[in-house]
């Protein structure tokens, strides 16, 4: 039996319809192997993965059935339990959208612990992920144009003893000597047994791992299904990294549940700019019925002209990672007359929390309504991040999740606290609120709110301004640290092609459509690229750091002392949180403690940690 679409699922009534029956009889699958297991059974000869080499979307393509894909993941299970993997062994994986990359993740999950790093990371980052993962086997990129993976596997191998490292090319060579009908000397997992590792927690400070239990994970994959009616006639292209959660479970192991199959874009996925160039083509050759990304990509999708594609195949798309731009969502469905579904999901949930459902009337603003069988909730924190009381419908407060997606924690049990309360709830730190008919709306981080002189501000009343001017493509609002409001809004954009406004028109474009005066941003900058992180959500702490060094500089250089110049670095350090390092050449040592006391009394005034270094 296959986990398929049950029911056309449109409102919080049919959800919960869905749930007056067993979920241990809903979902057939208790472990990653099975899933394989079943879809193979059901349809061995359905196509269950393409891979394209080229972002031509007529040039040859790699096709694997379903009865292929399982026994490439037997035989990789077998030969990690040949190298020694075990339940509690990890293997890491420093692979683009690669075919092989399916097979060891999953293979990996079924004989030991998967963990997906993202190789852009720095070598120094990987190892560290390595070590917390203490990882035995690494499966990587080989020497590959337009990939510096394995020169950061170079790197890090001194760091990291004992590690065995397979090029993907060993990999694949290696398989082929592993049985395909059965496993050899593999543990039969259970649901509750670990299956994966992914990080989490950005780009900076100390690496956070989630835990996956199997029977998370079989969950992604069931429901995923259910909310978007997924069957074995559906396709997905996805141009998603498969190191990130959404890329592997949501667009991955839910597609292969569901029958469907999986088309991936190249290796660089979205991030190969022919594969957005060519997209609507290979949407039309490669018959594809859904499509998704994070709200950049949608974005940049609104520039690719279709052209004469085909595209009757193609029924809905999905937006996930950070909440869709309103106007975004409105021109996507008026440009291409196809529905735009917002998911919001996490890391520690298997990537996935909420869903507004396929067939549902859309709530544009809204990130969907609960799953079946979890509950959410918007709750009070007390001072320590546990939960001090439940919020009415309607009511704002910080969004807490409790359901079979759940990890059970991170790695490091330490990190826990302030996310993984009593009871099973999980607390998201995502600020908004739940409807009366149970829509969830989203309106920022806990941790992105701007506080000016005391008033809580959403930087996505900004963005939202902003992202209604024509020429804009990309909105960022972030706090610019300010000596007497704390913090004071300062926004970001990037600018669609062929499209030109100053910062001044900015401004006065938002003067007229923020009505929460102290919302309007103080300084508008208008730069060439928006940062991004490896999957494309926009990289704030970067933002942040930006300001606080223009804002830090300014003050200090308007002391206009002679012959005295300053460097500030903003940044995030370990333990400390960010930090903004004063650099100061110039003065002599006989000066240096007059000088130092005068500027502490300046840098005191931000609520910004700072340290003076003499130069």
């Amino acid at each position: 039996m296959a986990i398929s679409a049950l029911s056309r699922i449109a409102s919080l009534a049919d959800i919960e319809a869905l749930e007056r029956r067993s979920y241990a009889e809903l979902n057939p699958a208790k472990t990653v192997p099975d899933i394989f297991a079943q879809s193979a059974r059901r349809a061995p000869d359905d196509i269950a993965l393409v891979h394209l080499h080229d972002a031509d979307p007529d040039a040859p393509v790699e096709r694997f059935t379903f009865a292929e894909l399982r026994a490439r993941i037997v035989q990789a299970a077998n030969l990690f339990a040949s190298l020694g993997v075990g339940p509690g062994d990890t293997v890491s994986l420093l692979l683009p959208s690669l075919p092989q990359t399916y097979f060891a993740l999953f293979g990996a999950a079924t004989a030991g612990i998967a963990n997906p790093i993202n190789f852009l990371l720095s070598p120094q980052q990987i190892a560290d992920l390595l070590q917390v993962a203490q990882s035995r086997v690494l499966v990587a990129l080989g020497p590959t144009q337009g990939f510096d993976i394995w020169q950061k596997v170079e790197a890090v191998r001194q760091q990291a003893p004992g590690l065995k490292v397979l090029s993907v090319g060993e990999f694949a060579t290696l398989l082929d000597r592993q049985p395909s009908d059965r496993f050899v000397g593999v543990e039969t997992p259970t649901p509750e047994r670990i299956a994966a590792y992914y990080h989490t927690g950005g780009t900076t400070g100390s690496p956070k791992l989630a835990r996956h239990t199997h029977a998370n994970q079989c969950y992604t994959a069931w429901v995923i299904p259910q909310m978007f009616d997924l069957g074995r006639d559906d396709a997905v292209l996805n141009g998603l990294p498969l190191f990130h959660v959404a890329g592997s479970l949501d667009f991955g192991l839910a597609a292969f549940a569901s029958g469907g199959t999986v088309v991936l874009p190249t290796a660089s996925g979205l991030r190969n700019p022919a594969v957005i160039a060519n997209h609507w083509r290979i949407v039309e050759r490669h018959r594809v019925s859904w499509i998704g990304g994070v709200p950049t990509s949608m974005a940049a999708l609104l520039e690719v002209p279709v052209g004469d594609a085909d595209l009757s195949r193609f029924n809905f798309a999905c937006s996930g990672g950070q909440a869709l731009p309103t106007e975004t969502a409105i021109e996507f469905e008026r440009r291409f007359g196809r529905p735009i579904r917002q998911v919001f999901g996490m890391t520690e949930c298997a990537g996935i929390t909420t869903v507004a459902p396929r067939h549902a009337v859309n709530r544009v603003g809204s990130a969907g309504l609960r799953l079946p069988f979890e509950e959410i909730a918007m709750v009070r924190l007390d001072g320590e991040g546990g939960i001090a009381g439940f919020c009415g419908p309607g009511e704002s407060g910080v969004l807490a999740i409790r359901g079979p997606h759940v990890s059970p924690g991170y790695r490091d049990a330490r990190h826990d606290k302030g996310t993984f309360a009593a009871d099973g709830w999980l607390v998201s730190g995502d600020l908004g609120h739940i409807d009366d008919e149970g829509w969830l709306f989203v309106t920022g981080r806990s941790k992105d709110l701007i506080i000016r002189s005391g008033h809580n501000i959403d930087p996505a009343i900004i963005e939202e301004a902003a992202a209604s001017h024509p020429a804009v493509l990309i909105a960022a609002a972030v706090g610019m640290p300010d000596e007497y409001a704390g913090e004071l809004p300062a926004l970001f954009v990037s600018l669609r092609p062929g499209h030109s406004v100053t910062a001044q028109q900015l401004l006065d474009h938002l003067a007229g459509t923020i009505a929460e005066r102290p919302a309007l941003p103080k300084v508008v900058h208008v730069v060439d690229a928006i940062p991004v992180t490896g999957v494309g959500k926009v990289f704030k702490p970067a933002l942040r750091w930006r300001v606080a060094r223009e804002t830090l500089l300014s003050r200090l250089q308007a002391l206009e002392l002679a012959g005295v110049a300053f460097d500030v670095d903003v940044g995030e350090r370990a333990g400390s949180g960010t930090v903004a390092a004063i650099g100061v050449a110039g003065v002599s040592p006989a000066d240096r403690a007059a000088l130092g006391e005068r500027l502490a009394g300046l840098l005191g005034k931000f609520a910004l940690k700072s340290e003076i270094r003499w130069l």
